[in-house]
């Protein structure tokens, strides 16, 4: 990556070890699952600052800010490279912004735009604009308080409100002990929300109010039988994973943990057709992020919503088997 985080197109020419190449030196040597670094020179940039009327009404993380420069390229600028300054929070920084002129978009996370400001100079010193300055956005955005409770309403801490963008899911925030959580969206926006916690149904919301309370129900479960694994084979670091086929990001699995009798069970997923793997964990926690797949079923589960009636099966063969005793070794 370059300087500003945009992805670079690289050249990689098989060498021997410390031999120069005619299109220059070799700056890296690669070994197999080795993750080399390569420091590239960053491109001439600059700052821009940017003042907003009454910030105590906006949540900053909340904010996406976008350059679109002349040539149309739009670059978000990862957070951090946003810097966030004054008494209480007044001003932004956008940091590390390549020299030119373009459009500025400022968007809430949830999606919604707050303000589009044209022909913005990005220069070195920094050029003052005016529009930058007593920014009002605060009266662009409606908030919305929800409370989370389970279904004998006592309050969820910690449940989880996304908007659902497309494939792309975007954390909103999560709830306090009072099963509370403050959401901002823009005066006309409502994007799909997906509110869920540990152990509860996820429940869609096509609209909210201000106060309204959302109950999640005992989550449904799946199981998956496991079958043909020996008797001798240590079954603790094994899980049963259900991957999306439409969005691939951890967001949409679904762990089951393997139990008694060789039965996975987990929470039921949400509507949509999954790909089934049997998984190992290599940092033995269980739905980690190390994991090391060794083995999908042929065809796809799909799920409507509604209780699951039987297990699935996950027939293993003796290349499967193999490939646990090798992962569970390790």
């Amino acid at each position: 990556r370059g300087g500003d985080g945009e992805l670079l197109p690289l050249t990689v020419t098989p060498s021997l070890p410390g031999a120069r190449e005619r299109h220059g030196e070799a700056v890296a040597v690669l070994q197999r699952g080795s993750r080399v670094e390569l420091r590239l020179p960053a491109p001439d940039t600059g700052t821009l600052t940017i003042s907003l009327r009454e910030p105590q009404q906006l949540s900053p993380h909340q904010l996406r800010f976008t350059f679109v420069d002349a040539a149309g390229t739009a670059r978000e600028l990862a957070p951090n490279r946003l810097h966030y300054g004054g008494k209480r929070g007044e001003t932004v920084q956008l940091l590390g912004m390549r020299l030119g002129r373009g459009s500025l978009r400022i968007r809430l996370r949830s999606g919604g735009e707050l303000a589009r400001i044209d022909d913005v100079v990005v220069a070195d010193p920094e050029a003052p604009d005016a529009r930058l300055r007593d920014l009002d956005l605060h009266t662009r955005v409606r908030n919305v308080t929800l409370r989370i409770v389970d279904d004998a309403g006592v309050p969820l801490h910690g449940a989880r409100v996304r908007a659902v963008l497309g494939s792309e899911r975007i954390d909103l925030g999560t709830t306090d002990a009072a099963g509370r959580v403050l959401l901002q969206f823009g005066r006309d926006e409502m994007p799909l929300l997906e509110v869920s916690a540990d152990g509860r149904q996820r429940r869609e919301l096509t609209t909210v109010q201000d106060g309204m309370q959302v109950a999640l129900g005992a989550a449904e479960v799946v199981r998956v039988a496991v079958t043909g694994l020996p008797a001798d084979l240590p079954r603790a670091r094994i899980d049963v994973m259900f991957r999306s086929v439409v969005r691939d990001n951890l967001a949409d699995t679904v762990w089951a943990k393997l139990g008694a009798d060789d039965v996975a069970q987990g929470p039921l997923p949400v509507r949509g057709t999954y790909l089934l793997r049997l998984v190992v964990r290599r940092d033995g926690k269980h739905g980690g992020s190390t994991w090391t797949q060794v083995g999908q079923r042929d065809g796809e589960a799909v799920f409507d919503g509604t209780a699951q009636r039987a297990p699935l099966e996950f027939a293993t063969d003796a290349a499967t088997v193999a490939r646990l005793r090798e992962e569970l070794a390790r």
